[in-house]
Formats: structure tokens, C-alpha cells, sequence
């Protein structure tokens, strides 16, 4: 099963690398924060951030955890 971690909020883009070896990238803590939250989550869970919950805690019901 899935382990999901969502987070919302600014990223750095680009690609890295030459050539053949060059890959597209997204970095950040925004990025850090979602590895994180999806590394807590149990199989099967989707843990959010605290921006992500609030932009749509209307559309989706939450269950809380307190602080992670």
C-alpha cells in the first residue's frame, strides 16, 4: 500500500545535470516536509501539512494528529 505525504508551499524547479544525464528537479522544504510527513505515514494514510489542510479542509474531511 501507499505511504502519501502532501505539502503546499514555494519549491525551487530546474533541471540538473548535462546532457543525457540531465533530469528535471524540485527541491525545498516544502518538498523536505512532504518526504517527511509521507515517511510517517502508515500504509494506506496520507498525512498533509498544516498550508494544505487549511487551503482544503472544505473539500476533504481530517482527522487530527497534533503535531508530527
Amino acid at each position: 500500500l501507499l505511504h502519501i505525504g502532501i505539502n503546499t508551499g514555494p519549491v525551487v524547479t530546474g533541471g540538473l545535470g548535462i546532457g543525457t544525464a540531465k533530469s528535471y528537479s524540485v527541491t525545498g522544504d516544502t518538498v523536505n516536509t512532504a518526504q517527511r510527513l509521507q515517511s510517517l505515514a502508515a500504509p494506506g494514510e496520507v498525512l498533509v501539512g498544516e498550508l494544505t489542510h487549511r487551503l482544503t479542509r472544505h473539500a476533504f474531511s481530517y482527522e487530527s494528529l497534533g503535531d508530527v
